[in-house]
C-alpha cells in the first residue's frame, strides 16, 4: 500500500472523533434530528465494515477481527436505538 496502513487509522480516527462531536452536541435531539444521527452513524458503520472486509480479502486476514466485531457492534446498537426512535415518533411521543 503506498500511503501505509497508519495514514489509514488516522483518517478512520478523525471521522470517529467528528462523529463523537457531533453525536455529543446531538445528544438531546428529538424528531426527525435524532433519526438524522442515527441514521447517519449507522450508514458510517456499514461503510466502514466493508472497508474492513475489503481489507481482509486483500491479505490482511484475522488481523482485522477486531474491526469487523466494533463496526457489527455499534451498528447494531445505532440499529436498535434508530428502530425505537421511529417506532416512538411513529406512536406520536416526543422521541
Amino acid at each position: 500500500m503506498f500511503w501505509g496502513a497508519d495514514i489509514g487509522k488516522h483518517e478512520v480516527s478523525a471521522t470517529l472523533f467528528g462523529l463523537g462531536i457531533i453525536n455529543w452536541y446531538a445528544r438531546k435531539a428529538q424528531g426527525y434530528g435524532l433519526i438524522g444521527v442515527l441514521l447517519g452513524n449507522l450508514f458510517v458503520q456499514v461503510l466502514s465494515l466493508v472497508v474492513v472486509l475489503r481489507t481482509m480479502t486483500l491479505g490482511a486476514g484475522a488481523a482485522v477481527t477486531p474491526g469487523i466485531v466494533i463496526h457489527v457492534v455499534l451498528g447494531g446498537f445505532f440499529l436498535f436505538f434508530l428502530l425505537k426512535a421511529k417506532n416512538v415518533r411513529s406512536r406520536g411521543v416526543a422521541a
